[in-house]
């Protein structure tokens, strides 16, 4: 994959294959194209070169065909994205309904099930801007899983939250994890990339540095800019 801003390169012979259920980490410090490569993912940004395969069909080369990708990837934002004018539970269902043809009625079962998994269910017919940080994320995460995605993406989810409200979220993005979704999850979130990544990627200036297990990187990362990564966080 080659992606550049004005003439700049981002990425540049840019490669990495995801299995059905991995669930990677992507790990780095900011500027290094983390997000860039999820948004490329989700063609919310154009690649000059390379493909994006999914099931070994390209996601990028029809541009027509965006609509119709998308509702095979989940993509969560660390500013919730959700439509003020809605209700949560409208929010939720509006994919499902809209995109996927699927009769109303039982997209709002669904939701409300989900909402009662999440300790939501008395929040379906606020507003978000009645609901916490915690709250609206966990909304948005579900609005994803509504979807059925074949894979999961995750940017900073818990970014924009205060302090007590991010383990709320990361316990939702665990139980996928455990329920074998495959999930790539931007985050600087080093105690929760260890315990639920199957695999760390570490970046720097748009490259891959390390590719590895989770153990292997706390304890025994192989390059020296990781090293240095993980002591400027006073991991190790």
């Amino acid at each position: 994959m080659v992606k550049a801003y004005d003439g700049a390169p981002i990425f540049s012979g840019f490669s990495l294959n995801v299995e059905k259920g991995d669930v990677i980490a992507v790990l780095g410090p900011s500027g290094c194209g983390k997000s860039t490569m999820l948004r490329c993912i989700n063609g919310l940004e154009k690649i000059q070169g390379g493909d994006i395969l999914l099931n070994g069909e390209s996601v990028v080369k029809e541009e027509k065909d965006m609509p119709g990708v998308r509702k095979k990837i989940g993509m969560v934002f660390q500013s919730y994205e959700l439509f003020g004018h809605m209700t949560v539970l409208d929010n939720l269902t509006l994919g499902p309904v809209k995109a996927k043809g699927e009769d109303k009625a039982e997209a709002e079962k669904r939701a409300l099930a989900l909402l009662d998994r999440v300790g939501l269910k008395d929040k379906a017919q606020s507003f978000p801007r009645n609901l916490s940080g915690g709250q609206q994320q966990r909304v948005a995460i579900l609005r994803a899983m509504l979807m059925d995605p074949e894979i999961f993406l995750f940017d900073e989810v818990t970014a924009a939250l205060d302090p007590e409200m991010v383990q709320e979220v990361l316990s939702l993005v665990g139980e996928l994890a455990k329920e074998g979704k495959t999930m790539l999850i931007v985050t600087h979130e080093m105690e929760f990339a260890r315990k639920v990544a199957n695999r760390i990627l570490f970046m720097e200036e748009g490259h891959i540095i390390e590719d590895t297990g989770p153990e292997e990187f706390f304890e025994h990362p192989t390059t020296e800019r990781s090293r240095r990564f993980l002591e400027g966080l006073h991991y190790n």
